[in-house]
């Protein structure tokens, strides 16, 4: 969605009630932080400011957070280890049992075959499964982030 500056210009003074400056934003009303200004076009000028970045706001991407499934494996024994799968590949993470100080790993690859092999990429090292999904999401989000182009208010 493109905005105009007519149409923030005339969200700004449509807004304007009994000479206090503000925003309509998700139903709620949103005075500007400038007290300093007392002139009408000193107010419209700091209602456009804030029109603009609460647009901005309103329009930034989202990335939906990963989702965790448990990774078993028929017959056999793993440590415990969560996969996240992903338009851009998957992601692992894994208690290291061998570890004298009981690492927790993160891990993406384009392929479940390559956890644990030189082909995965290593996200984080880290002491417990929370800072390793955490890492994990961050990766995500950089990576979805990375290919879109941001867009003018």
């Amino acid at each position: 969605m493109q905005v105009t500056e007519k149409q923030i210009e005339a969200a700004a003074r449509a807004i304007m009630l009994d000479d206090i400056c503000g925003l309509i934003v998700a139903g709620k009303r949103v005075l500007c932080d400038d007290e300093s200004a007392y002139d009408d076009d000193a107010l419209v000028c700091l209602c456009r400011r804030q029109a603009r970045a609460a647009i901005k706001a309103m329009q930034a991407p989202v990335v939906k957070p990963l989702e965790w499934g448990y990774v078993t494996v028929p017959g056999g024994w793993m440590p415990e280890t969560y996969q996240a799968d992903t338009v851009c590949g998957l992601y692992q993470v894994f208690a290291y049992d061998d570890s004298a100080v009981g690492a927790v790993f993160a891990e993406w690859a384009n392929d479940s075959a390559h956890f644990g092999m030189k082909q995965a990429r290593s996200i984080a090292r880290v002491h417990d499964f929370d800072a390793a999904k955490a890492a994990a999401q961050a990766d995500f989000e950089r990576r979805i982030l990375s290919a879109l182009e941001p867009s003018e208010c």
